[in-house]
């Protein structure tokens, strides 16, 4: 059989197969942990590079391999190293680098080019008189009067987000504006909506119906359309904290195309990270973005819980355990739902007369057998120190 020639007369290397060599087991050790842990972390510990690596195939890789192989990739600029304040000697890899860069650059694009809903005097005069917090306050003002298309409203847990939300969506529905929202879960998004009255779809879905647009599969009609539609839209991100590098990267890519007046990433950098990797949220921050802050604990009504809170906030932990008192109890685990029942027990003697004040809220529980065990051993006390009773007749037929 004749080889084909490349060229006049010239057959394909005998010798190209050769060359490439299969990687070495350090080769692929590393390739392995980089995938492992960049689906997780944009930016990771080199020693948990090394260890990740070291346990895809213990015994058949050493360290210094190991070793030899991470300064390759860094020296070829696959990887990037990088020093954070609290994790020194990290890594990310190029391709997280570089998302991350583009999203910051896709925010940049949107300074200056947002539209504002109503005036700042305008929006202050509607909330001159109310229940707002000044936090709340500031980030109804940002949302609707900002000149930038992407905001943030940076609100701790309990600072009323969603209050705040629906005051927002109140006074841009009375300009003709619309609210729109998307949420890390559908669950999330049913609440946004209850609560806030604010129509919201998961982030996931947006994206996915916005492929196209992210990925610049957009046709000049489309476009016209698509705008038009979005022209008094702001669109709020519930719980951005959450939201991956990727996910933040298209979602900009989509509000540019489409020139979506306001973009809103509401949510908390100190809670809990994105499931995929990355932190644009805090990253936004960091970089620039015009973020209003609300910081007042509205949820804890009682003094030293909300007092514990904010030392949690703050990072003094064990300030934090010291309000909480009495709060906190250590218990056996295996008497957990029986110190449930009797703590619960205890509140509702505390206060014998209920003409005027109601029972303890029931008690919360996790799912499993203490959950089910709880609410009966409250009840056999109950009908053994002959408390309130609800007698049930039902009708023969």
């Amino acid at each position: 059989t004749q080889l084909p020639l490349d060229g006049p007369d010239r057959a394909p290397d005998r010798d190209a197969a050769a060359d490439a060599a299969p990687p070495s087991p350090a080769a692929e050790a590393v390739a392995w942990a980089l995938a492992h842990l960049s689906e997780r972390e944009a930016v990771f510990a080199r020693t948990d590079l090394l260890a990740a690596a070291l346990a895809h195939a213990p015994g058949a890789v050493a360290i210094g391999e190991a070793e030899r192989e991470v300064a390759a990739l860094e020296k070829a600029g696959t990887l990037h190293a990088v020093d954070l304040p609290g994790a020194e000697d990290s890594l990310a890899t190029e391709r997280t680098v570089a998302e991350e860069r583009e999203t910051v650059a896709l925010w940049r694009a949107g300074e200056g080019r947002g539209r504002a809903a109503m005036r700042g005097w305008q929006v202050q005069g509607h909330l001159s008189r109310g229940p707002l917090t000044a936090g709340q306050k500031d980030a109804v003002k940002l949302i609707l009067s900002a000149k930038d298309r992407t905001v943030g409203v940076q609100g701790y847990a309990g600072t009323g987000k969603t209050t705040m939300l629906n005051r927002a969506r109140a006074l841009a529905e009375k300009k003709g504006w619309r609210m729109a929202g998307l949420a890390p879960s559908a669950s999330a998004a049913g609440t946004l909506a209850t609560e806030a009255g604010i129509p919201t779809e998961t982030l996931q879905r947006f994206l996915a119906r916005n492929a196209g647009v992210a990925e610049g599969r957009l046709t000049r009609k489309g476009a016209r359309e698509m705008r038009a539609a979005f022209a008094k839209t702001i669109l709020v991100v519930d719980e951005g904290s959450l939201a991956s590098t990727v996910q933040a990267r298209d979602l900009l890519r989509i509000a540019n195309a489409l020139r979506i007046p306001r973009v809103v990433l509401v949510g908390d950098a100190k809670q809990l990270d994105a499931v995929d990797a990355g932190k644009p949220f805090a990253q936004l921050q960091a970089a620039g973005m015009k973020t209003a802050t609300m910081d007042e604990i509205m949820r804890q009504r009682d003094p030293a819980l909300k007092e514990a809170v904010e030392a949690s906030l703050r990072g003094d932990i064990g300030r934090a355990f010291e309000k909480l008192g009495e709060n906190v109890a250590e218990v056996k685990p295996d008497n957990i739902a029986g110190a449930v029942a009797a703590r619960w027990l205890r509140l509702s003697n505390e206060n014998p007369d209920r003409s005027n004040s109601p029972s303890p809220p029931p008690p919360l529980f996790g799912r499993g057998e203490r959950r089910c065990r709880v609410p009966g051993l409250i009840r056999r006390v109950l009908v053994q120190a002959e408390g309130p009773r609800i007698e049930v007749r039902g009708r023969q037929r």
